[in-house]
């Protein structure tokens, strides 16, 4: 089975058992829906290499009934995985071990702990775990479809790693993830000015657009970015990633505001053009449309949205006639960077 033509949104199943709940209780019985899992992140919303995945569930499972397996995470804009052949092959919850993975229920079947090999739990690989259809509960309520998941491994220690040796190139990226709420789906573009000085990262972003090859950027949403993180090397691989702020947009008229947000990425370069790119992923404490209608909670663990395989480095002659820089260096606009990381610092060249 092509992961592309089964992806599924838990919300989707929430929406289902609303649906049908009507229908059962007018035939004289209650539905009973079937278990769901969730992939549980650490409050970084990232793994540090070796650290062992943990599934929930919404109720204890038939063990028999888990299985599981692994896809490269990279995706389209719409967020379908690009893979078709997944780098873990199917394993049964009551293998033990399953292809060098260790499966450790919970005593009552609530949850679930893997412990990946070593070459899985490297740092720098995106990765996207699918539950596989046929999960159940001690009732045989059984999922008709896969659950996905994606994570990342980070390094140990990397909040202290230097980049002094990182392999970067600073300018303007384009951005995108893609999440769901409600319904509605979310394709989230943002022009960034990514711009280091030494180990200190600056993030400065606006919602934009790509119209026919040209990036362009506008002036009037006054949607607004601003970050600091750390750029690190280690073992080779770059790593990038910025504290947790807040964001408020508007989207096709709908207002939407994301809680703690942070970017995590890996920067590279593409295999067959050779330009920048970043691989990661958007790691958000709540995603609310409506200000009414929201996906996650305050104090909860995090959400994770890959950044589709189209986040870029952008040319200069494609960023359109408006320049990040400008609005950084425009003193009405505050953006908290560190006393090393300046308007001089951040736009050395200007415009």
């Amino acid at each position: 089975m092509n992961a592309r033509n089964s992806f599924k949104n838990p919300v989707h199943a929430w929406l289902l058992a609303v649906l049908l709940a009507p229908v059962a209780l007018a035939f004289g019985c209650e539905y009973d829906p079937p278990p769901e899992p969730a992939l549980v992140y650490p409050p970084l919303g990232v793994y540090l290499e070796g650290e062992p995945l943990r599934v929930s569930f919404t109720e204890p499972v038939d063990r028999d009934s888990f299985s599981f397996r692994l896809w490269d995470a990279a995706r389209t804009n719409e967020g379908e995985l690009l893979a078709t052949d997944p780098i873990l092959a199917t394993c049964n919850g009551m293998q033990a071990p399953c292809n060098e993975v260790t499966v450790e229920f919970d005593e009552d079947g609530g949850g679930v702990t893997l412990a990946l090999p070593e070459a899985l739990s490297a740092p720098g690989r995106l990765q996207t775990l699918e539950v596989l259809p046929g999960l159940s509960d001690v009732e045989n309520n059984t999922t008709g479809v896969s659950r996905f998941f994606d994570f990342v491994f980070f390094p140990a220690g990397f909040a202290q790693g230097s980049g002094e040796n990182a392999e970067f190139t600073p300018g303007v990226y384009l951005i995108q993830s893609h999440m769901e709420v409600g319904g509605i789906q979310v394709n989230l573009k943002l022009i960034t000015d990514l711009q280091v000085n030494g180990s200190d990262l600056a993030l400065y972003g606006q919602i934009g657009i790509l119209s026919d090859g040209e990036i362009l950027v506008d002036p009037d949403t006054h949607t607004r970015l601003c970050a600091v993180g750390r750029l690190i090397e280690s073992s080779g691989t770059t790593f990038l990633f910025t504290e947790p702020v807040d964001l408020e947009l508007v989207f096709t008229e709908i207002p939407i505001k994301l809680t703690n947000i942070s970017v995590w990425a890996m920067p590279g370069l593409d295999p067959e053009t050779g330009e920048p790119v970043l691989a990661g992923a958007m790691v958000y404490e709540q995603l609310c449309v409506f200000e009414t209608i929201c996906l996650g909670s305050p104090g909860e663990p995090p959400r994770f949205a890959t950044m589709a395989a189209t986040s870029f480095f952008v040319e200069p002659e494609l960023r359109g006639t408006e320049h990040l820089c400008d609005y950084l260096c425009t003193p009405t606009i505050a953006c908290e960077l560190p006393e090393t990381l300046t308007c001089e610092t951040f736009c050395p060249d200007g415009l």
